[in-house]
């Protein structure tokens, strides 16, 4: 064969190469852009990313989705980029270079924002036995890991309930240092509890010493603004503090009552039940404590009836409240004040029992004496 029909030969054949590279190389792109999506999206899902999808175009892996946080997101993006796809072939030589080709975008991905709740709530309860129940709001993961383990450093493990959930609403970000104090004031106590709401904390509960219960008045006195706080604590033989705070005192009270109720007989005045009279006496402990302050009594009533009874029988049963707080736990008449609203303020629909229930209730309200 002649040189020039070698020479010719090798045209052809260089150019069928050519040819099928061109086929093939678009195809092999094509199968490592699939693999190295796979890839990705695995390795996502085995570290708990699953929320974050990935679509991979050529060597970009887009990433969405609706992240936990900021950090969750940026995790999200260091995984995508750093991981190898050990399937992927390619012509380089280098395996580390056939395996890492790819980068990889933010396409959409939104931090997912805590919903915002109000009133903003935190409480503590320690047991005679020693254990702690924690509940309420804080702002991130991070918080609500870090107060389990203060509250462990503090408690050991007899912290046994962890209702802590993820909201905003806050008052600012000085709540989780509030949060710290008053973790360590149930500390010091035999037995007691914490509520916050809001700006205000109040704890309550049993010291064994007066210089203990000095120390927790002295505590929440100089809570950051703008919160504030009261220490009523009991000693043994050893008269309650006094609060003088209208809004603490109002945030005693409503803690106190809860999802706490008076109850009474059908249809009449007459107060019935260990609960009813166990929440009266606490009612009267903290109106005690807060002596600077009025209190009224409020009666209401559901919708059954004519408008005329429930006035009536509302009036009725917040005067037998205030008669008891008077004639057994020693309140000073000229402090309370009885009002009966009837149906007129309720808090719950009337059409169902369970409505009804919720709108028959006493509430009591503090004002400044004039």
């Amino acid at each position: 064969m002649s040189n020039t029909m070698k020479w010719i030969l090798g045209i052809v054949i260089m150019a069928i190469i050519t040819l099928f590279m061109s086929l093939v190389w678009p195809y092999q792109g094509l199968q490592n852009s699939k693999d190295m999506g796979e890839t990705i999206q695995n390795e996502l899902n085995a570290k708990g990313m699953s929320w974050a999808k990935v679509d991979m175009k050529g060597n970009v892996a887009s990433l969405s989705g609706e992240a936990p946080s900021e950090a969750a997101k940026n995790e999200a993006l260091k995984v995508a980029q750093n991981t190898k796809c050990e399937t992927c072939a390619g012509k380089d030589k280098d395996p580390a270079k056939i395996k890492t080709w790819h980068e990889a975008r933010d396409d959409g991905m939104n931090v997912k924002r805590a919903p915002i709740v109000s009133p903003y709530v935190f409480t503590g309860v320690r047991s005679e036995d020693g254990s702690i129940v924690l509940d309420g709001y804080v702002r991130n993961v991070a918080e609500r890991d870090s107060v389990i383990a203060e509250a462990k450093k503090l408690f050991g493990d007899r912290v046994t309930d962890r209702k802590i959930k993820i909201a905003a609403g806050e008052p600012n970000a000085d709540w989780r240092n509030v949060i710290s104090r008053n973790l360590t004031g149930l500390s010091t106590l035999e037995y007691g509890q914490f509520d916050m709401t809001d700006k205000t904390s109040v704890i309550t509960g049993l010291a064994s010493s007066e210089a203990v219960r000095s120390s927790l008045v002295s505590n929440y006195a100089s809570l950051p603004s703008p919160y504030k706080g009261a220490a009523t604590v009991q000693v043994p033989n050893a008269p309650a503090p006094q609060v003088t705070d209208i809004d603490v005192c109002q945030n005693m009270l409503n803690e106190l009552k809860g999802k706490n109720k008076v109850n009474f007989a059908y249809n009449r005045a007459e107060i019935t039940g260990a609960p009813s009279f166990e929440l009266l006496n606490a009612v009267a402990s903290a109106a005690k404590q807060c002596s600077s302050f009025q209190i009224t009594v409020g009666g209401h009533t559901d919708s059954d009836g004519s408008d005329a009874y429930n006035q009536s029988l509302s009036e009725a049963r917040a005067k037998s409240v205030v008669a008891y707080l008077i004639n057994e736990q020693q309140i000073a008449a000229s402090r309370l004040t009885a009002v009966g609203y009837g149906e007129v303020a309720p808090i719950a629909s009337n059409d169902t029992s369970a409505g009804k229930a919720a709108n028959r209730r006493i509430e009591f309200t503090i004002t400044r004496s004039e």
